[in-house]
């Protein structure tokens, strides 16, 4: 029944009570507010009016599950995954995409005015990913459990992060995915071997990567702890492996020893077939290698980056700083729509990728240095004078020697490509003293989940035809 607490009495533990559900957080769960606390509802929607029983109380806020819906949402849809509310791969598959985008968009602008200070500038709507489902080109499962038919194979647990959800579908990948995750887990629970345990040491394979290149080709990582005495019986593992998926025309057998939680190798012991392939990016051709990062929603990595050529309004004659430029997907999409590209990069790995795929498309107005983030300012000085710089950083966002250099070296336009906008938010902030945020645009990259990639247009304060201080 409905609660009769007075106005700012704290909810207590098993109390239930009515509540309307007024938004979404970043964890899926509903967000409500009653007697000046923040009910945080699992299983609950925006638009929704439900019975809510408090699992969890703090100082502010509260924890509750959804115990009856009251009243529907008009923007929910049935959930089309059969594992989702356990599996943490989805949150969002209870709302229709629309209410999906709409409520990205509204994310990205509380994240401007409450961490940036700024509401002023327009953020558009979010643009939506060509495909809602099986958009993902590349996967990293997990392996769980413990041996023979209790080793489990899949995503993480929406709830427990140290437990595995044992697949029998996902709509994030193609079937083909899917097929190579059955066979790679039958393969697996034959040798009777452990999944890697919490505790150090404890047990032996850790992740599982796949790879669909366009083409429809696959490629395989088999991450596993370190035991020479297994290499031979992982190889013959993606032998068979290989037979029973066709498509299959690579993989490497990694070891890890880390305890981190990465679907990353530290050293390949073995591999098949080839261990690069070609994917096609915005009419490019990039070979990507099995540790290569390479954007995971091609559809929507091509609307990203036709986002930050619309928002730097190049004419063909530009020069562009691309900072982070990673293997320089963004610098050699660009190529095309402005004079030259210069892209920094931390990972002298990378930059050989960037350059060997300039090479691979013949395209002569890029070029590409590893840097130390200790002399950025220094490399900074040393390049041509910029018409706008381009910076991708990783999740948390713009490191501080870049932001001071940026602030020093004052490009008259920054493209800011974000996928936090909590971490965006702050680094506009950190440039305001300089820069004028002018529009934003989201874009989707991952439908069904949280995230929401955007890029943002900053302008020099006092106009674009100032020079910087560095000649």
């Amino acid at each position: 029944m409905k609660s009769d607490a007075k106005t700012g009495q704290k909810p207590v533990l098993g109390e239930t009570l009515e509540l309307d559900i007024l938004d979404l957080a970043d964890t899926g769960a509903g967000v409500g507010k009653d007697r000046g606390f923040v009910f945080f509802v699992r299983d609950a929607l925006p638009g929704q009016r439900v019975l809510a029983r408090v699992t969890a109380v703090k100082k502010n806020l509260a924890e509750a599950v959804c115990e009856k819906e009251l009243s529907p949402s008009p923007l929910a849809q049935a959930p089309f995954c059969p594992h989702f509310g356990t599996c943490g791969g989805c949150l969002l598959q209870g709302l229709t995409y629309q209410a999906q985008l709409d409520w990205k968009t509204n994310r990205v602008r509380q994240a401007l005015a409450r961490i940036g200070g700024d509401s002023a500038a327009p953020v558009h709507p979010a643009l939506g990913s060509p495909a809602q489902v099986r958009y993902r080109n590349k996967m990293e499962f997990a392996f769980g459990g413990t041996s023979g038919d209790g080793l489990v194979l899949g995503l993480r647990h929406r709830d427990r992060p140290d437990k595995v959800v044992d697949l029998t579908e996902c709509f994030l990948c193609p079937e083909s995915v899917v097929q190579v995750l059955y066979q790679a887990r039958r393969l697996a629970r034959d040798t009777d071997l452990l999944a890697m345990g919490s505790r150090p040491g404890s047990g032996f394979f850790r992740h599982l990567v796949v790879r669909r290149f366009s083409s429809g080709e696959m490629h395989v990582n088999l991450i596993t702890a370190t035991d020479p005495s297994r290499h031979g019986q992982m190889l013959a593992l993606g032998k068979t492996l290989m037979t029973a998926c066709p498509q299959v025309k690579g993989f490497v057998h990694s070891t890890r020893e880390s305890q981190a939680a990465l679907a990353q190798g530290e050293a390949a012991q073995a591999g098949l077939g080839t261990w690069a392939a070609e994917e096609r990016l915005c009419g490019l051709s990039f070979l990507v290698s099995p540790e290569a990062f390479f954007q995971v929603n091609t559809g929507s990595a091509e609307l990203l980056f036709a986002t930050v050529a619309r928002l730097g309004g190049f004419t063909g004659k530009e020069t562009v700083w691309d900072l982070y430029c990673g293997g320089g997907s963004i610098g050699l999409c660009l190529a095309g729509s402005v004079g030259r590209v210069e892209g920094l990069e931390l990972s002298p790995a990378a930059v050989e990728d960037a350059r060997a795929n300039a090479a691979r498309n013949t395209i002569e107005n890029c070029r590409f240095q590893a840097v130390d983030l200790a002399d950025i300012a220094k490399h900074l000085r040393g390049l041509p004078r910029p018409d706008a710089a381009v910076c991708d950083p990783p999740r948390a966002g713009l490191d501080p020697a870049l932001i001071e250099a940026l602030l020093e070296t004052r490009p008259p336009v920054i493209l800011a490509v974000s996928c936090h906008p909590a971490t965006l938010a702050r680094d506009l902030r950190l440039l305001s003293g300089a820069y004028r945020l002018t529009e934003v645009q989201p874009v989707d990259l991952f439908p069904h989940t949280a995230h929401v990639e955007c890029v943002a247009r900053l302008e020099l304060i006092g106009g674009l035809d100032k020079p910087g201080p560095h000649v």
